[in-house]
């Protein structure tokens, strides 16, 4: 114990010089080939080789890169399959059939030989040749993205011997006993020598070349697929094949994704601006980027107000250039987004920038750039979103360059971080983002662990969140200056990008972004609508509007509301969180409801909001409907509502209800359901409103032409719900009413007629639409609105209105005769004219047309040269009566041949023409008969008219009592 605490009591300075001065000494070896494997197994994105050659690249301000693969084309060979037996698809051959050519498919399953890579940047210059053969000095631009010079090494994943050829010079790379590495450089021939740099790398492994596998992608499904309901193959892709034989398993290069992933590295390259890939000197793939600079520059004033006098603000904005990207596949589609460049000067403590310099061992630069690249305001609404659609392979590796997915019609932010070239992080917004972020070693994440590193990488992420900001600002105030051409569907879309979704694998990314966002002082500005009539949206500051729970509210509520339906964008919700807006709450509705007057189609808002499942409270609903003012138009009068207790289903237009009714117009935009359930109204009954229009108060409605046609169209078609008392109530008020429209203007019941064909337009004619009367009446074919309040011909005689003028029948009827030469034929259309009508005629009618002179009437007798004359029904005989008693002189109606079953005869013997004679004329006949026959026994006949009498006395006759008989009339003889 003692010798330990003697040891441990040493101090640590006294003890590292005893050692130094005392000890062995003993060289330390480093295994560089282990320190490069080691340092590649942490590398854990896909064609880090590439990323990290097309970097060094842009660097040296190559404008171009090209991949040429070289393949053995006899090593095509079936004996390797995928160990996850990942088939293709068949979505995946439809993708591909129209954007693989023959030659390229030619060489899949070959084994790759080498990989050899050609920018036309800077060649090296004798620092760079001394730098390139130096393990983690890296690059000491300020500018360039390389900082720990490590990632061209990673060449050695593919190749034991790679070598470089730039200018005038090749070098080699060498191992030695397995362990070092060492160069050969040499100064080429001149016909050898070239201005352009190229990286040749011999593979050390077999790889197999995989020109048709499945296109892995994080962004948008294919609409076409989704709609077909084709089975897309959710499999991940292999990253390796087995020989089936030796079981060897292989390392594959993906054709296809290599293509997607150099689509995406010319996102924010600062010089190349062309990637091509060739197999066996063959273009296979080429993309390139043009830029064309955006007039506007109206982002550039509002920048000046985020550059705080801030002694911890180590960023000061300075410029911003806006400009347009067009990414194009080589004869194939092309996509054009939005990029926007951001100049800042660093401002920095030199202890502070000392810290870092000896961390990343180069100085930081002056000036740095922020970068964003994202779509397009109009980028649903172009033809080239139609075309990126399509069910085409080159269409989805463009769409990979837009950072947003969608999903269930959803738009989800899917930015990512760039440095250089894209990283594992997300931004959690909807544009990806570039900068002088300072990353870990294999450059895929954020450094946020460094104490000094952190700080600088959160005050440029806070910066980055700013100028989001900023540019959230010029995009919503130009999308609303522009709004008559965009729907809120559209306005969604060009919030979405804002809507800070959790970063991954970070979070703590998204949320300093979020936190630059917020940090301005001014308003943001959210679209709304002042007033549920305005047509556009306009822009206020978000803490003066509201958000709604219900798609109704903005449709009556007088307040500047953000639509719902653009209220359920995750960006307004993230305004919530940050209580930079607030919901509209039930009391402040109330208010303003009962403050205001609503229009028709506010109203109906109103009432589907009550019914919705957004009000529960059966109290708070009796509340907003105490009082309700409403107007059916700009221009109509204000209707007021009280107490509302029930609702109108009888849709009577024009008419006032009760206060307290809820107009039909209103109920048809409602469901009964809701009605009674949810707003706890009940049905107005029809004899209520019958009483509410009878009302001293009410009875003005009458006297006005259309409101009486409603309220009697409404009476006619409900009226055998009343009892009789009830009828013969409505019957007395209304007889003494000029309540029936004529054409001689409003007359009471029993001065109005039903019009027959043939009535005179002198009489006041009813002009109400009675279906049971077809009428070619003008006054009715210029109306046809009248069809939708009908009335009955029953309705109106019930309350006393005439159906036919018997006098005019009967001017109607002379004149036919007089200018007939057929007048039975007239007789037998009158009749069936009468009976036409004769549902349509009152008591009071029928009993005119009995006891008036109204039917042509002749004898057996009657010769053409004879005038006829008109006769009371009941004075004149059915011509069957005058034949049968051979009666010449009895008075018949002129139609001799009427058929005794017909609807004519049962009409006319309701109306009194006899079947049989009066008693007394019949025995006046069987006298005149007795006299004018032969007394003798051997001659004498029984009078016609007895036997009629005998043979019809049961029927007719056998209530008959000779009290009144004066006439003697059967005849006798003496039986002597």
């Amino acid at each position: 114990m003692d010798d330990y605490h003697n040891s441990r009591s040493l101090p640590s300075d006294d003890l590292w010089l005893k050692v130094i001065n005392e000890g062995v000494e003993d060289r330390v070896e480093v295994n560089q080939r282990m320190l490069i494997d080691k340092m590649l197994a942490r590398y854990s994105s896909d064609f880090v080789v590439y990323r990290e050659l097309i970097q060094n690249s842009d660097d040296a301000q190559a404008t171009s890169f090209t991949l040429e693969i070289t393949c053995d084309p006899y090593t095509v060979t079936q004996n390797y399959e995928s160990i996850n037996n990942d088939s293709i698809s068949m979505n995946q051959e439809q993708l591909d059939k129209n954007d693989q050519t023959s030659s390229e498919n030619d060489f899949n399953n070959c084994i790759i030989t080498e990989i050899r890579t050609v920018n036309n940047g800077h060649v090296f210059s004798e620092d760079d040749w001394k730098r390139v053969i130096t393990i983690a000095e890296g690059n000491t631009n300020v500018d360039a993205i390389g900082q720990f010079g490590v990632g061209f090494f990673s060449v050695f994943s593919h190749s034991e011997r790679p070598m470089i050829q730039s200018g005038k010079h090749c070098l080699a790379f060498v191992w030695q006993n397995g362990k070092s590495l060492t160069t050969f450089r040499k100064e080429l021939p001149f016909e050898e020598q070239s201005s352009l740099t190229s990286i040749i790398l011999s593979m050390k492994n077999k790889y197999i070349l995989q020109t048709k596998s499945i296109f892995e992608t994080n962004e948008i499904i294919n609409e076409d697929i989704k709609n077909k309901k084709v089975h897309v193959n959710r499999k991940r892709r292999t990253k390796s094949k087995k020989n089936i034989i030796t079981n060897e398993i292989v390392p594959t290069l993906d054709l296809i994704q290599l293509k997607a992933y150099f689509t995406k590295v010319l996102s924010f390259t600062k010089y190349i601006n062309e990637l091509t890939i060739k197999i066996n000197g063959t273009n296979i793939f080429q993309v390139n980027k043009t830029r064309k600079s955006l007039s506007s520059m109206k982002l550039t004033s509002t920048s000046k107000r985020f550059n705080f006098n801030n002694e911890h603000n180590l960023f000061r904005f300075k410029s911003l250039i806006q400009t347009e990207q067009k990414f194009s596949i080589v004869n194939n589609s092309s996509i054009t987004l939005n990029h926007i460049d951001v100049e800042a000067e660093v401002i920095i403590d030199k202890n502070f920038h000392k810290q870092i310099q000896g961390v990343i061992k180069k100085s930081l630069p002056a000036t740095i750039h922020i970068e964003f690249l994202f779509p397009s305001n109009n980028i649903f609404e172009d033809e080239q979103w139609k075309i990126l659609t399509t069910n085409n392979l080159n269409n989805q590796i463009l769409k990979g360059l837009i950072p947003f997915k969608i999903h269930d019609e959803q738009i989800i932010p899917s930015g990512q971080i760039f440095i250089g070239l894209a990283t594992h992080q997300s931004t959690g917004i909807g544009m990806h983002v570039f900068s002088h972020l300072i990353p870990t070693i294999e450059r895929e994440n954020i450094d946020l662990q460094d104490p000094y590193i952190s700080i600088w990488n959160e005050q440029l992420l806070a910066s980055i969140g700013k100028i989001v900001r900023i540019i959230y600002d010029q995009t919503i105030h130009d999308t609303i200056n522009n709004i008559s051409q965009k729907s809120n569907q559209q306005i969604n879309a060009i919030l979405s990008p804002y809507a800070f979704q959790t970063s991954v694998p970070n979070k703590d990314i998204g949320r300093i972004l979020l936190d630059g966002f917020f940090s301005s002082d001014k308003d943001i500005l959210v679209p709304v609508k002042r007033s549920p009539s305005d047509q556009h949206l306009s822009l206020i500051s978000s803490t003066e509007a509201f958000l709604t729970t219900s798609k109704y509210i903005q449709s009556f509520l007088p307040v500047p509301l953000v639509p719902f339906d653009i209220g359920q964008n995750d960006f307004l919700k993230i305004l919530k969180k940050h209580q930079w807006i607030e919901e509209i709450d039930h009391d402040t509705i109330l208010v303003k409801v009962q403050e205001s007057i609503l229009q028709f189609d506010e109203f109906i808002g109103l009432l589907r909001w009550l019914c919705s499942y957004d009000v529960n409270n059966k109290s708070y609903i009796k509340q907003i409907l105490l009082k309700i003012r409403y107007r059916e138009t700009h221009q109509s009068s204000i209707i007021k509502l009280e107490k509302i207790e029930f609702y109108d289903t009888l849709n009577l237009l024009s008419l006032p209800l009760p206060s307290n009714v809820l107009p039909s117009n209103i109920v048809n935009h409602i469901s009964r359901d809701d009605l009674q359930k949810r707003l706890s109204l009940s049905v107005i009954s029809v004899k209520n409103l019958f009483e509410f229009y009878l009302m001293n108060d009410q009875q003005y409605l009458f006297q006005n032409e259309n409101t009486s046609r409603i309220i009697l169209s409404f009476m006619s078609q409900r009226w055998n719900q009343f009892n009789q008392t009830e009828s013969n109530k409505i019957k007395n008020i209304l007889s003494n009413l000029k309540c029936i429209p004529t054409n001689h203007g409003m007359k009471s019941p029993n001065e109005s007629y039903i019009r027959p064909p043939y009535l005179s337009d002198n009489l006041p004619i009813i002009t109400l639409y009675i279906p049971q009367i077809s009428t070619d009446d003008n006054h009715q074919k210029d109306k046809q609105e009248l069809i939708n309040y009908p009335v009955s011909t029953e309705f109106l005689k019930s309350i006393g209105c005439r159906a036919i003028h018997v006098p005019t029948s009967t001017n109607n009827l002379t004149i036919q005769s007089n200018n007939s030469s057929d007048d039975s034929q007239t007789l037998e259309n009158f009749i069936q004219n009468l009976l036409q009508q004769r549902k349509n005629m009152s008591d009071n009618d029928l009993h005119a047309l009995k006891h008036n002179p109204c039917i042509i009437g002749t004898t057996l007798e009657t010769n053409n040269n004879e005038i006829k004359r008109k006769y009371k029904p009941c004075d004149l005989h059915f011509p069957s009566v005058a034949n049968r008693l051979q009666w010449n002189q009895l008075p018949i109606i002129d139609w001799l041949d009427i058929n005794p079953r017909s609807q004519e005869y049962s009409f006319l013997k309701e109306l009194g023409v006899r079947e049989v004679p009066d008693l007394h004329k019949l025995i006046s006949r069987i006298d005149q008969e007795h006299n004018q026959g032969s007394k003798l026994r051997a001659e004498y006949k029984l009078p016609h008219a007895l036997i009629f009498f005998a043979e019809n006395f049961q029927q007719y006759y056998s209530k008959w009592t000779n009290a009144n008989i004066k006439i003697l009339f059967l005849p006798s003889s003496s039986p002597f």
